[in-house]
């Protein structure tokens, strides 16, 4: 197992003796449109059901699916988040983009969660 990975491990299971459950923290990508504001408020309802936290939302432009990737892979290094919440598979861009986000999700132990 990483180094970094057993540390933030050991890092939750000391929260989680502190204070009893600790809540995951949830990311949700959604498109700008009109159909999208109503994703990003399935994906918050669905989120607040879970006792989730939502701790970013990545909103994707029409044109601008690669500056909402590199934000989102971004986050993720950094483990801001335990778990990506889509309402569609096409948030996630192309299959090579799928590819590589959930190589990068798989790596840095977040869960890929889709509402519909």
């Amino acid at each position: 197992i990483d180094k970094n990975c057993r540390q933030d491990y050991n890092i939750r299971q000391k929260e989680i003796g502190r204070r009893g459950i600790v809540r995951r923290r949830a990311c949700v990508m959604y498109r700008r449109t009109v159909i999208g504001r109503f994703e990003l408020a399935t994906c918050r309802a669905r989120a607040r059901e879970k006792r989730w936290d939502v701790v970013a939302e990545i909103g994707i432009a029409f044109d601008g699916q690669k500056a909402a990737e590199r934000k989102l892979l971004k986050l993720a290094r950094k483990r801001e988040f335990d778990v990506l919440m889509i309402p569609e598979l096409e948030c996630l861009g192309t299959i090579k983009d799928m590819f590589k986000i959930s190589g990068v999700l798989n790596d840095n132990g977040i869960e890929l969660y889709k509402v519909r």
